[in-house]
């Protein structure tokens, strides 16, 4: 059993380590090995140059110290570290270490760092470092609680609005279904006739929700937030359908501390990306960036053929600027596979919009800093040369793992059989609630249930809550999932123990008082579940899989290293405090 524990730690360990970026501070071509202290008998550790650090092992001429064991494991939380105690402890954190130089070698045999996979990557890698930091260093982005608050009122932001809504597919129905209302109907009857949403047709409309600005996309909101109350708007282009809406009540909202977060980080956003266009536009003159028309031209000969391979895309320059150039091979390795189709009817004015999006301010960010000198750092250096390291061992785990790999029906179904208890619908709240629209009269109503009354009669008498989402005494069923519609409710909801009492609870829609009823969980289908179970199936293989591919490269690679033992005794006698986090 404690065998088996300590495998899980290592395999948690090494995934930790693949994925947040944990790797040797020190490698051998940071810090050269004394050539005049190497090992007499693979027992006795030799020191570095200073005389002052143990070397623990050594993987042909990469050393792996003691300030290197120390400074990796003093992060490495205790749950993720090697179940045994003593030396045996010692030798597994440092064998984590080994492994990590193994498979970085293994990836450099295998020809990882000339995948196309690899190399975009750590391309992408460099140049998010890169203009990221020179971004920082340019762009400052000055904003108080003051110009929030302000912004919050001029904006008039405070206002929130309930809608109904009528959303067809097409324009046609949408205008026929205006028609109908300037005939004499109702919004009501329009919705239930017209509108594809089923459930707020059944309501006439009503969404169930209120809303402010916050809450919806800048080019949707402008339009219902120009509405009166009772007012109809013209056919609204939402992403798949139309819509017409109207403003069935409102109420101004208070800037609580939700909002006003929200709200800054919307407005530090715009400001960011503001200055972040002032400066890409005017590194566009500094770099004397050009289009090559003629370029153009033949690169869209060539997507509207779909010939994404043609290799003459690698000498087509479509745009020139001081230390560097945009390839025809840029341009469709900036666009995502499964939209390359998009090129093939592209004009000229819609592919300069289009690489004006993203290709062209990373491509000139990028010229502006290394021409600031941002490469050469030595920091930068170090982190790349590790990013580099972390990625090929990344790249070399996933090939590993998809060529050996493969999941049955038999297996899943196998899972989800043995597991009923991991493998449930989500958690399921059931409460009664009346909603509200200020907090003087949420007081009123929670004083009043406390003295006796029915939640129910007081639902049926006051709760503007939506009846799309509850019955008529004011019950709800949810889980937290339906925060997308609920917000701070279900997140309330979430924390509440049945017989709880809650409220008054600041919502979007006002104020809420609620009592938990129940909270249930059932057993979920194997339809349902069979997404879970093999990712499940999927975890347990890789760790199977990667035991197995360490246990080959510890074999392969075993002439290739040294382990000092009286230096692993140095480390499992150290004093906690000296230990980093290491169990003594």
């Amino acid at each position: 059993m404690t065998s088996m524990m300590s495998k899980i730690r290592t395999h948690a360990l090494l995934g930790t380590l693949l994925t947040a970026g944990l790797m040797l501070q020190s490698c051998a071509q940071d810090q050269a090995p004394d050539s005049g202290s190497g090992p007499d008998s693979g027992v006795a550790a030799p020191v570095t140059e200073e005389g002052q650090d143990v070397i623990l092992a050594r993987v042909d001429d990469t050393q792996i110290t003691l300030a290197q064991f120390r400074d990796f494991y003093k992060d490495i939380p205790e749950y993720l570290q090697s179940g045994r105690m003593g030396t045996d402890q010692a030798r597994d954190h440092v064998q984590t270490l080994i492994d990590m130089e193994l498979l970085q070698s293994e990836a450099l045999e295998q020809g990882i760092d000339q995948q196309p996979a690899f190399l975009s990557k750590n391309k992408r890698q460099r140049m998010d470092r890169l203009v990221g930091l020179y971004l920082i260093d340019r762009i400052k982005v000055g904003l108080t609680p003051s110009e929030v608050r302000d912004e919050w009122v001029e904006q008039g932001m405070s206002r929130t609005i309930r809608v109904a809504q009528i959303l067809t597919s097409s324009l046609d129905s949408a205008q026929a279904a205006l028609n109908d209302i300037a005939s004499g109907a109702t919004f009501g009857e329009a919705a239930r006739m017209w509108s594809t949403h089923e459930k707020s047709a059944r309501q006439d409309g009503d969404s169930g929700r209120y809303s402010n600005r916050l809450d919806l996309p800048p080019s949707l909101g402008d339009r219902l937030f120009a509405l009166t109350a009772g007012e109809i708007s013209e056919p609204v282009k939402l992403n798949r359908a139309f819509g017409i809406f109207t403003i069935l009540a409102e109420f101004d909202a208070d800037l609580d501390e939700e909002r006003f977060r929200a709200l800054y980080q919307q407005m530090y956003m715009d400001r960011s990306i503001a200055e972040r266009r002032a400066l890409v536009d005017s590194l566009r003159g500094d770099l004397q960036l050009g289009l090559e028309k003629d370029s153009l031209q033949r690169l869209l000969e060539i997507t509207t053929r779909g010939a994404w391979d043609e290799p003459a895309l690698d000498e087509l320059t479509v745009y020139r600027y001081r230390g560097g150039r945009i390839t025809g091979r840029d341009v469709v390795e900036s666009v995502d596979p499964v939209d390359l189709g998009s090129l093939r009817q592209m004009t000229a004015e819609g592919m300069v919009e289009r690489m004006g999006r993203t290709l062209v301010p990373d491509a000139i960010l990028m010229a502006a800093a290394l021409e600031a000198g941002y490469a050469e750092r030595d920091d930068i250096v170090f982190w790349l040369k590790q990013r580099r390291r972390e990625e090929l061992i990344v790249q070399l785990r996933v090939k590993i793992l998809a060529e050996r790999i493969q999941i049955t029906e038999e297996e899943i179904h196998a899972e989800y059989d043995a597991k009923p208890e991991r493998y449930t619908e989500p958690e399921r709240m059931i409460l009664e609630e009346v909603l509200v629209a200020t907090e003087a009269e949420a007081q009123s109503v929670r004083a009043r249930i406390e003295a006796g009354e029915s939640i129910a009669t007081l639902a049926q008498q006051m709760s503007l809550r939506s009846i799309e989402h509850r019955d008529e005494n004011g019950r709800i069923s949810l889980t937290l999932a339906d925060g997308r519609y609920l917000g701070r409710l279900a997140a309330s909801a979430y924390k509440t123990q049945p017989g709880e009492l809650v409220g008054p609870l600041p919502v979007n829609e006002g104020f809420s008082v609620y009592r938990m009823l129940d909270r249930t969980k059932e057993p979920a289908t194997y339809e349902k579940s069979r997404r879970r179970a093999k990712a499940t199936v999927n975890w347990i293989k890789k760790q199977i899989v990667f035991d197995e591919f360490l246990k080959d490269l510890r074999i392969k690679y075993q002439d290739r290293v040294e382990l000092f033992e009286d230096g692993i005794e140095r480390v499992a006698t150290m004093p906690k405090g000296q230990n980093a986090q290491l169990q003594p």
